[in-house]
C-alpha cells in the first residue's frame, strides 16, 4: 500500500492495492488505512480518499448498502472510497513515502 498525491487540491490518496492475486480483507484495509492516515496527519498532510481494488470496494459496498441508500457518499475512516481500475498500481515516480 502506497500514499501517493491525490488529484484534487484538497488532499492526497491513500493506496491500498494487495498484490495480484491476493485479495485484501476490510479488516486488513481498515488496519493499514488507519496506520497510514495518523502518519499522514502527523507529517501536515491531508488525505482525503482511499483507492482500492474492484473486488474489496464491492465488498465495502455490500457492507454499507443502508448508508448508500441513504444518499451517503461511500467512506471508510471518513475517506471518500475509490475504485481502482484492473491493473492500477501507483506508479513509483508518484510514491510520496
Amino acid at each position: 500500500m502506497r500514499t501517493v498525491p491525490g488529484t484534487s487540491e484538497a488532499g492526497q490518496t491513500i493506496h491500498y492495492l494487495p498484490e495480484p492475486g491476493e485479495e485484501g480483507s476490510v479488516a486488513t484495509l481498515v488496519d493499514c488505512a488507519r496506520a497510514l492516515l495518523v502518519d499522514a496527519l502527523e507529517d501536515g498532510r491531508r488525505v482525503d480518499s482511499l483507492m482500492v481494488g474492484p473486488s474489496l470496494y464491492a465488498a465495502v459496498q455490500a457492507a454499507k448498502r443502508r448508508e448508500l441508500r441513504a444518499g451517503r457518499p461511500l467512506t471508510v475512516l471518513g475517506l471518500h472510497l475509490r475504485p481502482a481500475t484492473i491493473g492500477h498500481r501507483p506508479d513509483a515516480a508518484e510514491e510520496h513515502r
